[in-house]
């Protein structure tokens, strides 16, 4: 089992550091709170804007050739675009058809 430190250490070099990653993130989040139809935002579409910063800080402080920052960007894009169509599904996609 991997020890946190060695985990924290491989992580830098994909996410960046830790405190200016989250300094970027929250930068970007202040940016978004000024939108004039922020506060109409559904709990799904604020949350899925707060991940996508995260990951695009990620990206300007850490490896921006890490193909998973991308891709997760793309995922909660997606999530959101099917809560914009389905915005009383209680379920993601995955749990849709159980």
């Amino acid at each position: 089992m991997p020890e946190v430190a060695d985990v924290l250490k491989q992580r830098g070099g994909t996410h960046g550091n830790f405190i200016d990653t989250c300094r970027t993130t929250q930068d970007l989040m202040a940016v978004l709170y000024q939108g004039t139809n922020f506060g109409m935002l559904s709990t799904p579409q604020v949350e899925s804007l707060h991940m996508i910063a995260h990951k695009m800080a990620r990206i300007v402080n850490g490896n921006p050739n890490f193909e998973d920052h991308w891709v997760d960007i793309e995922g909660y894009s997606a999530l959101v675009r099917i809560h914009c169509i389905h915005p009383h599904m209680k379920e993601g996609p995955s749990n849709a058809n159980r």
